[in-house]
């Protein structure tokens, strides 16, 4: 990332991390990881940061869901260390996704809005929360239907937003809905 950042000039406050699937679980491990390289980060039908430490807890967790996802947050937080802070999150899952079920999706949301909640203030208050502030629907014009549930603080900030794309399967939303 440093590397590319000094050849390109790119500006540092704007450095992201993005992944389908397996590379989406990957972008939910660089933000715990690297909070202070990667300015937000994006999980495509992924698994939240770790849902799993093995191929057997992989699968378990794909067909199933991770754990508890506010415990979870806690691993997050020890990853971040001293550079802990609220991260910006944007999550997009099908709703017919059954390589990794979309509850997954859901438990990526909760782990980090948890780990907001927590470095926003120190206090497990809901500053941040789980549960939406807010939800619309939409259709993409010759495409699928979409909710859209957005994740506030107190003052109204969105940090958190989740795409649920009705009946696409484990495929890229811009893409391809045949699948992986």
């Amino acid at each position: 990332v440093e590397g590319v950042a000094r050849e390109f000039g790119v500006d540092r406050n704007r450095v992201y991390a993005a992944g389908l699937s397996a590379g989406g679980a990957m972008s939910s491990i660089l933000g715990a990881a690297y909070p202070d390289v990667f300015a937000a980060i994006g999980v495509h039908s992924g698994l939240q940061y770790r849902a799993a430490t093995g191929v057997g807890g992989a699968f378990t967790a794909m067909y199933t869901g991770g754990p508890d996802p506010l415990r979870g947050a806690e691993d997050v937080l020890r990853a971040m260390g001293s550079r802990k802070r609220a991260l910006p999150v944007i999550v997009f899952h099908g709703s017919g996704d059954r390589t990794v079920v979309p509850v997954n999706a859901e438990g990526t949301v909760a782990q980090f809005a948890q780990v907001a909640d927590l470095a926003l203030n120190g206090v497990d208050d809901d500053e941040l929360s789980a549960r939406p502030t807010g939800q619309r629907q939409d259709r993409v014009p010759g495409g699928r239907s979409f909710t859209v549930f957005d994740h506030a603080d107190a003052q109204g900030k969105t940090w958190l937003r989740r795409y649920e794309v009705e009946g696409m399967g484990h495929a890229w939303a811009g893409g391809s809905q045949r699948g992986s």
